[in-house]
């Protein structure tokens, strides 16, 4: 299988935005039940070890009734569980410990992904750190031998022959934050891949940074080299992009508070690929429609729609498109593409949508 390599780079980059999160359990929240000691990653729905004995932490307090231990490892980004796998150096392959997590469907040929993490590097609890790590996928299974936690010749090969990404911050430089950071990149799909396996494979995947205060560690700590990393919130997504186009075009993922015209923050990505698309065609302007569907007063529908489409247009100029490149109204439920009689179309009915009126 052809290679694809991709620098990653912070989530700051203003021309990456995604849409559906490809990857379940993305964020380590769903679990079979609560870990109560190390190498426990399988216990975290859709995700399990290749290679090693990759940890799986939960947060909680206070416990849950009947609930004596779990492990607990760093804040998790998001809700209350994160991953956790150890990098280390030598001869032997694979570099460290390996896991393995399951897409949501397969990525489709040609079509460009945003894969994502937050990773910390605990540098306070072993003497290394890395300046990557890498991402391989798979369209099938890899699979570890359970009772050893090692993976065979085969499995070895098919995963070293794969196509992969890097975690690496901007400039190759090395990963030592004693927080949590987002790190990103393009990856261009092969077509069919569901299984995605982090962790580095061969010592070329990545560098060493000895840490200078060695002396916190036993003697035989101090003559390896071996670095940790919690892992949270895990993204696979398709790059949304715009084009040209005579007709109108629904913003697909545009959340507002119920009743409001207040954007939520999880309408980021699809506003920024609006912004990217205007901004890369400076001679378009574009009018800007909300729509409600039929329930409640046919009045505060039309002054809701109208509303949203504002908070949207004036998204966008905060960002620096020009106000006389920007219109927007609502229609309220005048419009629907679907049928009221039911939530789905009811759904689809609530919306905003631009249409480019001038090229």
């Amino acid at each position: 299988m052809k290679r694809a390599f991709f620098i990653l780079y912070f989530i700051t980059c203003s021309f990456c935005y995604a849409q559906t999160e490809m990857v379940l359990n993305s964020g380590f929240e769903q679990f079979s039940s609560y870990p109560n000691e190390l190498a426990q990653l399988n216990k975290a729905e859709h995700w399990n070890t290749l290679y090693g004995s990759c940890e799986y932490f939960y947060d909680i307090s206070p416990l849950p009734k009947n609930v004596e231990f779990v492990m607990t490892g760093v804040k998790a980004v998001s809700g209350n569980g994160c991953a956790g796998i150890a990098i280390m150096s030598g001869e032997k392959e694979p570099c460290g410990e390996l896991m393995q997590g399951q897409l949501a469907g397969k990525l489709e040929k040609g079509k460009e992904y945003l894969v994502s993490a937050f990773v910390w590097y605990c540098s306070g609890c072993v003497n290394c750190i890395v300046d990557r790590m890498r991402i391989s996928f798979s369209d099938s299974s890899f699979i570890g031998d359970k009772d050893s936690l090692t993976l065979n010749e085969k499995e070895k090969s098919r995963l070293s022959n794969s196509s992969f990404v890097y975690l690496q911050k901007p400039g190759g430089s090395f990963i030592d934050d004693t927080v949590w950071v987002k790190l990103n990149a393009k990856y261009t799909a092969e077509g069919n891949e569901r299984f995605i396996a982090i962790g580095n494979l061969h010592q070329a995947d990545f560098k060493w940074k000895r840490l200078t205060n060695d002396t916190r560690f036993p003697v035989r700590a101090q003559k390896e080299n071996k670095s940790y990393c919690y892992i949270d919130n895990v993204s696979v997504k398709e790059i949304r992009k715009f084009e040209i186009t005579d007709k109108p075009v629904v913003l697909k993922n545009i959340f507002f508070v119920t009743g409001r015209s207040d954007i939520l923050p999880a309408s980021e990505d699809e506003l920024g690929a609006l912004f990217t698309f205007l901004k890369a065609n400076p001679s378009v302007s574009v009018e800007i429609s909300g729509h409600t569907d039929n329930q409640g007063n046919d009045k505060a529908n039309l002054e809701l729609s109208e509303a949203r489409a504002k908070a949207v247009s004036q998204y966008l100029i905060g960002k620096g498109i020009n106000r006389s490149r920007l219109s927007w109204k609502g229609f309220g439920s005048q419009r629907p593409v679907a049928g009221n009689n039911s939530e789905q179309g009811r759904q689809l009915n609530r919306r905003v949508e631009f249409r480019i009126v001038k090229k």
